[in-house]
């Protein structure tokens, strides 16, 4: 919390990204200010949020929406229509869900075997919850609707995937070089950096570019 309000003192904008597609922007926020961090809807962008921008960005047609109902409500909220028939998918979007079921499956490979393209919300294979017990992510939905269709994704949204830090370059007008990730997943928060080409700051125990917490203001004081 020290850090960011340091930040947000210094005139730098934070914004927070998750892979999170089973919760909307605005639940996001409400988490964060429970933990005394000041935040709105709009410093939030999580994958759900995202994928519905792609989906409208690229005028994708009768999608179908394998996912919670807060990936199918950023959907709605930001005017980006969904088909809940399989048999008229021309578009497959693939979210984590903690109730998933055989017959949601089986939904879903009926749309994947009749859509023209698949994308994944993310392909994390597992994550942290309560209790800090671990957790099938979004990947294990990926992977049995692709195995079961025969078919590979067409694009990732979330991360590594770099269409967040594209969207929030382009909502900002940003270059590159004006942003930092800052990231405790390697293969997620700091491969998306490196993709984009924008710098990041890695907090974590398994890798020779951690850095802790305390130093993130200062080594930003120094870029």
């Amino acid at each position: 919390l020290d850090v960011i309000n340091r930040l947000r003192e210094k005139g730098i904008k934070v914004l927070f990204v998750t892979n999170n597609s089973t919760k909307v922007r605005a639940q996001v926020a409400e988490k964060l200010q429970g933990m005394g961090i000041e935040c709105t809807e709009e410093d939030v962008m999580t994958a759900a949020y995202a994928a519905a921008c792609f989906a409208k960005e690229k005028n994708l047609k009768n999608v179908y929406i394998s996912g919670t109902d807060m990936l199918k409500k950023e959907f709605s909220d930001i005017g980006v229509s969904y088909t809940e028939v399989p048999e008229e998918a021309e578009n497959v979007i693939i979210g984590c869900d903690s109730k998933y079921t055989y017959e949601k499956m089986t939904l879903a490979l009926r749309a994947g075997l009749n859509a023209e393209n698949l994308y994944s919300c993310n392909t994390d294979r597992h994550f942290l919850g309560e209790g800090k017990k671990s957790f099938p992510g979004c990947g294990a939905m990926v992977a049995a609707i692709e195995w079961c269709c025969n078919k590979k994704c067409d694009a990732m949204i979330g991360k590594p995937g770099t269409y967040m830090l594209e969207f929030i370059c382009n909502k900002y007008n940003l270059t590159n070089e004006e942003l930092i990730m800052i990231g405790d997943t390697y293969e997620t928060d700091i491969a998306m950096a490196k993709d984009k080409g924008c710098p990041s700051i890695f907090i974590g125990s398994n890798c020779e570019d951690t850095v802790c917490v305390e130093k993130i203001a200062d080594i930003l004081e120094m870029i």
